[in-house]
């Protein structure tokens, strides 16, 4: 890691008794994963205190520690030490001049955004010039974690940023500046903390206070917020490059002739003279924008469309991704674990029905952070689900009763209707109820790890 002591010590004007110009070994928060020669940081979260730990990372070999009370020599002592890493990861990004800095913020899609522009960027840089965000570590933490892994190879670093509250972008990027901002769409995760969607869209919009003077801005021309982001930029940033993609003839990335089936979607897109044809098994049309979005941010990197359709008909999401399906003992299995709200439940519905899937056999879990709206969202989607074919409908969690209320009053089949308060009581109900032709579809938030419903996917083979 190219940082020293030296500037560790300049950064937070601090002396302390150490070997000044010794090059670190890296950052660490974690004792368990700590090497020899790295500098910790005593991160206080909610489980944990990392305050508690300091001790067993000087033993690991720890050579400094950045924490909020003295411990020893070797401490620096700071007011907080989430601001205090933040503040690191952006003096040493800045040590590197040439490097081109993506950041993707949204309701919705970051993940899979942030994802398929890493690949179309691979096959122009190469995997090896680039650097993003591991898993989703797209907060005040992760995002300066992914930064202390840049090194002078890199040329593109990608960073999904994420919130939970209006001013936690903000934070962020007042510190970490950036080249092109991308907002994939304003929906409806995190009312329950924000209270209302312009909140929402406003507490997006803080990615702008990161982008420099002139750099580009990517925003979802068909988004109900698009004028209102389109505004916020103009005022937070100078000179910014606006640009968007979406199915409006305005837009400057075209999306157009989409056809799906329940293996693949076909579309287009065009922008200026370049236009090319998709066909990807990415499952759903939020997916269309979702690769909108990343070819877009890619184009003003230099690749053309043909380079794109390469790519993302190449594309495969990776595990705990969101509409993952499979076949097993003649069924077809849906799987969208990776997260709920309102908008992705819809999406997924959606898909569903445009694809005429029949025999469903669904399995829903809580929606999460909806505050004071979860009743009336968990009552608009049951009412949706009336809307598909379905076979059964499994339900669990503590708003299992407000998805019934929706599916009752819009005329669903209370007979089909199941509750469960554990995820091993509906693994043995599948057993006795699915048969080949079947589609088993099964979402929540991660909080519900309803994924682990399919641990033993025995229980359906061993039947056929």
């Amino acid at each position: 890691m190219n940082l020293t002591l030296k500037e560790i010590y300049k950064i937070f004007n601090k002396r302390v008794n150490c070997e000044k110009d010794r090059l670190i070994n890296g950052i660490s928060i974690d004792t368990r994963t700590l090497k020899k020669g790295d500098v910790f940081f005593a991160i206080k979260g909610e489980n944990t205190d990392g305050h508690n730990f300091i001790k067993d990372a000087f033993e690991k070999g720890a050579i400094l520690c950045v924490a909020q009370k003295n411990y020893n020599e070797k401490t620096v002592v700071v007011k907080d030490t989430k601001t205090a890493l933040l503040k690191l990861a952006s003096y040493y990004l800045n040590k590197f001049k040439n490097i081109r800095v993506f950041a993707i913020t949204g309701s919705n899609g970051k993940t899979t955004t942030k994802e398929i522009l890493y690949k179309i960027l691979s096959k122009k840089f190469k995997e090896e010039y680039i650097l993003k965000n591991p898993k989703s570590f797209n907060n005040i933490i992760g995002i300066p974690l992914t930064i202390f892994g840049l090194n002078n190879k890199h040329k593109i670093l990608i960073l999904e940023v994420g919130m939970n509250r209006l001013g936690e972008i903000k934070q962020i990027m007042s510190m970490i500046k950036i080249d092109v901002a991308v907002i994939t769409n304003i929906g409806l995760a995190h009312i329950g903390l924000l209270k209302s969607k312009k909140n929402i869209a406003r507490a997006k919009s803080e990615i702008f206070y990161g982008l420099k003077n002139g750099g580009v801005t990517v925003l979802n021309r068909d988004d109900e917020y698009y004028n209102f982001l389109l505004k916020q930029a103009k005022e937070i940033v100078t000179k910014p490059k606006i640009i968007s993609f979406g199915m409006r003839d305005d837009a400057d990335l075209k999306i157009s002739d989409i056809n799906s089936n329940n293996k693949y979607i076909i579309f287009n897109l065009k922008i200026k003279n370049q236009s090319v044809n998709i066909k990807t098994r990415l499952l759903g049309r939020h997916n269309v924008f979702n690769i909108a979005a990343a070819t877009l941010a890619s184009y003003y990197s230099g690749v053309k469309l043909q380079g794109v359709k390469k790519v993302v008909e190449n594309f495969k999401l990776k595990n705990m991704m969101r509409m993952e399906k499979k076949y097993v003992g003649g069924i077809t299995i849906i799987k969208d674990c990776y997260n709920a709200n309102p908008d992705s439940f819809k999406t997924a519905l959606q898909f569903l029905k445009e694809n005429k899937f029949k025999n469903i056999v669904a399995v829903a879990g809580d929606m999460y952070e909806l505050g004071k709206f979860a009743k009336k969202f968990h009552n608009d989607i049951g009412g949706l689900f009336s809307s598909i074919e379905l076979k059964r409908l499994i339900l669990t969690g503590k708003y299992s009763d407000y998805y019934t209320n929706g599916f009752f009053k819009a005329g669903g089949n209370k007979k089909i209707v199941k509750i469960f308060d554990k995820k091993q009581k509906i693994s043995r109900y599948l057993q006795t109820v699915l048969e080949k032709g079947d589609t088993l579809f099964i979402k929540g938030s991660r909080k519900n790890k309803l994924e682990e419903i399919l641990d033993d996917l025995k229980f359906i083979s061993k039947r056929r």
